[in-house]
């Protein structure tokens, strides 16, 4: 047909709406369609058209790259958006799961990669992608966060073995809760520090070495110095082995110290070397001293047993084998001389020369030792004999005969007696000898006693306290009587004394009492007499002091005075006879009081099984105040009473420990986790979390009055602090995000005016750059606090898309009107004057058709305009126009592309300058351009 090289692809159309709707019959099957879809979502100067590509295509590398490449703000920032969704959905179906690690592992959006640790499902599925990510952002207060919220063992274990900072360490103490990860936390932390500390520890340890080697040359011991040198210098050379992580002035200077010291001690080896080997001479005579010394002992203890074993026929022999040794002993003493010997080896060597000369001497007597034997025997005998019925100065002066005779026979015996002998003398000397010491001193204990009643006698005389004299004489006597003769004669003197004084007393008590008792009877009679009882304890009182004056005037051992006694006796025990009515009564009063405490008991056994243990603790003590009300008990009920009442309260008290003690763990675990609150960074979980501690508090209970009220106040004081906090932060965030607001309405403000002012697209040039702007401080106001502001950016949004139009409509009824103005005046070969000022395609047009001579064809093209346009045509011409509907209904259903309007003009304009008649068909054509 004729309009077919009118025709072209409609993505090519400069129409974006036209290319919209290319776009869907495009299909990524096609290589062709692929490709123009391509060019469309990264060349195509209108973001809708861009993003329908892109979307067509449905493609997640394509995205990820219009994301970073796009010049256009709201294809970049769409497609970003779109990455992002595709990234955070687990089930989408553009992002495979290897090209989610793939695209992890190649992002550089530290920022992005930072969001995805702890919002994106399908990462953190992935512990291995997720920790090389952690690692990859490398920040510390990320990998602490990610630690505590989402890490679990095994990367929290790889978090640890990483982190080289003891701050940041001891922080992840405080979040891990995993045995292992503590432990292995710990570990860390004490090697981290051992690390640190091994350079200072590493110096003080050389430092001590050098130090323990230059102290060797004090002293004067060569061993001592060889060996320890030796030492010393092995444990120099380990620490050298490690002298890497020294810098190399401390290394270098310790090196050099102790090659000096190391030399300095050799040249005092050399100087003592000399004295060390004359000190070895001495040493080996000590050594062969002590050898002699030895040889000697064995010798000795055989002599020894020699003298014990007396009656041995064998003893003659034994005694000259046992000189001899004697002499060989002498021999190597003789030989000892000749070393080189200090003071001490001489007096050694004199005191076993002359032990040698006493044993000898020993062996020597040997034949006369039997008789002295005997004879010990013969006295040993006496004195086990002493019969044990001798008095003590009988067994005293057998005593001191025996002893005067073994002195005598030790003094005169050429050799010691054995050993058995000896024992057996001492031992049976030492009891007999502890009887007579035990009579005498038991004899002198109560002469010590009865000096000291007598004197006690003596000085309550002399005080005037007449009555206890008396009463204390007769207990004097009574042990005055019982010594022996000879102990009395010294005490007889003072016994004579005080007894004529006593004598002297009794007279006079006599003399006293005589006329006072009657009269004191007859004031117990006037009281036993009185009806009228105002108190009891007057009574008894009285009572007390009548009986103390009556004793006060004590006995006088006559007939009288003990039938006097006797009456005052029974009008005593009438006058306390209403006292004692009254105390039964009282005493009937503590036996109800017993009554009701065994009761209390009963109850108390009872509590045992109460269940309600909220309650147990206000009945126990409802309990414990009914028992502190009762009243008297006799004393021996009462301790048995409160025996019972202790172990009636012990179960239930103990189950009450046992609840108190569980509540005293949970309200520390509560108070621990509160205290940790203030190390959060997010005060608002903070203060939530602190609420939620508070509820569990009020539900725990009672924890015992010795650390509830310290508990309250400890747990009160850490909720504070966190409350404080987060009034502070409110405080902040107030401030700030009125700032915030401000900045946004003024820079609001600004776009509004920008966009009033606007008459071209190159006035709005930073428009979406400040929109974006505008969109991050709106980001930055809490949502339900932005709907102003929302509000405010929606309107400024469509403001802009409107002020678009209306420069776009502007500017394109400009240059059609201009269009239109050039085309009327084109009449001939000569170019409109107002050319320059249409777009550069109609110029091109303009000047490539200035020759052509008119076409039939204008005509025909307005009428196809008319009908693309859906505009009537002039009634003459409606056969032409069927015809060319006709025309272009058979193109459509030969799959023919339609011309388009800007085809049509561009055919129109191609006809050349307008005649006369064309005037009427321009006007028709702009009718229909601007429709």
């Amino acid at each position: 047909m004729i309009f077919d090289r009118f025709f072209k692809a409609k993505h090519l159309n400069s129409d974006p709406q036209v290319r919209l709707a290319a776009i869907a019959t495009l299909s990524v099957d096609k290589p062709a369609d692929k490709q123009v879809l391509h060019e469309l979502a990264f060349n195509d100067s209108q973001a809708s058209v861009s993003l329908a590509a892109l979307d067509k295509l449905n493609s997640f590398p394509l995205w990820l790259k219009s994301s970073e490449t796009a010049d256009n703000v709201r294809v970049k920032k769409q497609a970003h958006e779109r990455v992002l969704t595709e990234v955070n959905n687990p089930n989408s179906t553009l992002l495979s799961q290897a090209d989610f690690a793939s695209f992890v592992v190649e992002s550089k959006n530290t920022v992005l990669l930072e969001q995805m640790l702890f919002s994106n499902q399908r990462l953190q599925s992935n512990n291995v992608l997720a920790l090389a990510v952690l690692l990859k952002v490398n920040k510390q207060n990320i990998t602490r966060l990610y630690f505590k919220d989402h890490a679990n063992q095994a990367q929290q274990q790889v978090i640890v073995t990483r982190a080289e900072d003891l701050n940041e360490l001891s922080k992840m103490l405080k979040f891990a809760s995993n045995d292992v990860v503590i432990s292995a936390i710990d570990a860390k932390i004490e090697h981290l520090r051992e690390l640190a500390a091994l350079p200072i520890k590493l110096k003080q340890e050389s430092t001590l070495v050098i130090s323990k080697l230059l102290a060797l040359k004090d002293s004067g011991d060569y061993e001592r110095i060889y060996d320890n040198k030796q030492q010393l210098c092995q444990e120099f050379e380990q620490y050298k082995a490690q002298f890497n992580v020294l810098d190399e002035e401390t290394a270098l200077l310790l090196a050099e110290k102790y090659l000096r010291v190391n030399e300095s001690v050799e040249k005092r080896l050399a100087a003592l070397k000399e004295d060390w080997k004359s000190a070895n001479e001495l040493k080996l005579t000590t050594n062969a001293l002590s050898e002699i010394d030895e040889r000697f002992k064995q010798v000795k203890e055989q002599i020894d047993a020699i003298l014990e074993s007396i009656d041995d026929p064998s003893l003659l022999a034994q005694s000259k084998l046992l000189s001899n040794a004697l002499v060989d002993v002498s021999l190597d003493i003789d030989d000892a001389k000749k070393r080189p010997q200090t003071v001490a080896h001489k007096r050694t060597i004199k005191s076993l020369s002359g032990s040698i000369e006493t044993y000898q001497g020993f062996l020597n007597q040997l034949p006369n030792a039997r008789e002295t034997r005997d004879n010990a025997k013969a006295l040993l005998a006496q004195l086990q004999a002493v019969p044990e019925s001798l008095t003590s100065d009988e067994l005293a002066v057998v005593l001191k005969q025996l002893k005067t005779e073994w002195k005598q026979l030790i003094t005169s015996a050429s050799l010691p007696l054995p050993d058995l002998i000896l024992g057996n003398w001492r031992e049976t000397e030492k009891k007999h000898q502890s009887k007579v010491s035990a009579v005498q001193e038991e004899l002198k204990q109560q002469e010590k006693k009865t000096l000291g009643k007598l004197k006690t006698v003596q000085r309550m005389v002399n005080q005037g306290s007449f009555k206890p004299a008396l009463a204390t004489f007769k207990y004097a006597q009574k042990m005055y009587e019982a010594l022996p003769e000879k102990s009395q004669k010294g005490l007889s003197k003072l016994y004579a004394e005080l007894g004529e004084k006593a004598t002297e007393l009794q007279e006079l008590q006599a003399f006293i009492a005589g006329p006072r008792k009657p009269a004191l009877l007859d004031a117990v009679n006037a009281l036993a007499a009185q009806q009228n009882l105002e108190s009891i304890a007057d009574r008894v009182q009285s009572v007390k002091l009548f009986r103390a004056q009556w004793n006060e005037l004590g006995k006088l051992g006559t007939d009288e005075d003990d039938a006097l006694n006797t009456v005052f006796d029974e009008a005593i025990e009438k006058a306390f006879l209403p006292c004692r009515e009254y105390y039964g009564e009282q005493d009937k009063l503590r036996a109800d009081n017993a009554q009701l405490a065994k009761t209390i008991i009963d109850e108390l056994i009872a509590l045992h099984t109460h269940e309600n243990t909220a309650t147990l603790g206000r009945a126990l003590s409802a309990m414990n105040k009914k028992w502190r009300a009762l009243g008297n008990l006799e004393q021996g009920d009462r301790r048995k009473l409160q025996k019972a009442y202790l172990s009636a309260l012990k179960p239930t008290q103990l189950r009450l420990d046992t609840l108190y003690s569980e509540n005293l763990q949970l309200k520390q675990v509560l108070l621990k986790k509160v205290q940790q609150l203030s190390d959060i960074d997010d005060v608002s979980s903070a203060a939530e979390l602190a609420k939620q501690y508070q509820q569990q508090w009020k539900e725990i209970g009672f924890s015992g009055k010795q650390t509830d009220d310290g508990l309250w106040l400890a747990f009160r004081k850490a909720n504070d602090i966190v409350f404080a906090k987060v009034n502070q932060k409110r405080d902040a965030d107030a401030t700030g995000l009125a700032q915030v607001k401000t900045e946004f309405h003024e820079l609001a403000g600004t776009l509004t005016e920008q966009l009033s002012a606007a008459s071209e697209i190159k006035d709005l040039s930073d428009f979406d750059a400040n929109v974006n702007v505008l969109s991050q401080k709106l980001r930055d106001i809490p949502s339900r606090q932005a709907k102003t502001e929302q509000h405010k950016l929606d309107t400024i949004l469509q403001q802009h898309q409107v002020k678009q139009v209306e420069i776009e409509q502007h500017k394109n009824s400009a240059q059609w009107q201009a269009l239109f103005d050039a085309l009327a005046a084109w009449t001939d070969a000569s170019l409109p004057e107002n050319l320059a000022d249409l777009p550069n395609k109609y110029q091109q047009l303009i000047k490539s058709s200035a020759q052509n001579k008119g076409d039939s064809k204008r005509k025909e093209l307005t009428i196809q305009a008319e009908i693309i346009a859906d505009l009537p045509s002039n009634k003459a011409d409606d056969a032409e126009r069927r015809n060319l509907q006709l025309q272009l209904m058979a193109s459509r259903l030969e799959g023919t592309d339609v011309p388009i309007i800007a085809e049509l003009l561009a055919a129109w304009i191609g006809c050349g300058p307008l005649e006369k008649t064309d005037q009427a068909l321009l006007k028709r054509l702009k009718k229909v351009i601007l429709a």
